[in-house]
């Protein structure tokens, strides 16, 4: 069954989408972000742009204060967190690097409450949304560019950043990154760091 969609005060007909072209939406809209090496394999060197840029930024913001591996004990470098990586591609196709905590090694430290993130859930503001809909309201919306890192961490938190994640870190400021650098096992980089800020 057709239905009526507004737009600009026009009404069209919307021919309804069939399964496999509600799945291929969804899955279009949802699964828009890659790992660091499929980011990396399909972005290239724009990839690997976006991913110092996002290195940068927390480099300025003073993020991470990288710490001499040889200072840690074994039971602190099991503990030391990693990280998730992601790159996209935006809607205006430029391409996007985030590097987040992996807080897993956490969990059992911190009750729910305490590592709740003060964010809203999807469906305020979905609710929001069709509230001011049917108000008519003006809505805008505004990004605060790393507004986590604006917070400073008061828990004693130690990263390990790994293989490229590393590389690219000393690349943003090899004079203070490059001496901290190690290699594991397999002879992969290593870099541990202080979380200085708050990361999510």
């Amino acid at each position: 069954m057709a239905t009526l969609k507004c737009h600009n005060n026009l009404f069209r007909v919307v021919k309804p989408m069939t399964e496999l072209e509600t799945t291929k939406h969804i899955i279009g809209v949802v699964l828009t972000q890659y790992s660091l090496n499929a980011g990396l394999c399909k972005f290239k060197t724009n990839g690997k742009n976006a991913l110092k840029k996002e290195l940068t930024h927390l480099h300025e913001m003073d993020v991470f204060i990288p710490v001499p591996v040889s200072t840690f004990s074994d039971e602190q470098k099991r503990k030391a967190l990693s990280t998730v990586t992601f790159i996209k591609q935006k809607r205006d196709n430029k391409v996007k690097g985030q590097v987040c905590v992996d807080g897993r090694k956490q969990r059992e430290d911190f009750t729910k409450e305490e590592a709740a993130s003060p964010t809203m859930t999807n469906e305020s503001v979905f609710l929001t949304g069709v509230i001011d809909a049917k108000e008519g309201q003006d809505v805008a919306t505004f990004d605060i560019t790393g507004t986590y890192l604006h917070a400073v961490n008061d828990h004693d938190v130690n990263m390990v950043l790994k293989g490229k994640l590393a590389e690219l870190m000393e690349l943003v400021a090899p004079h203070i990154y490059q001496k901290h650098i190690t290699t594991n096992k397999k002879g992969h980089p290593m870099l541990y760091v202080h979380l200085n800020k708050v990361l999510y």
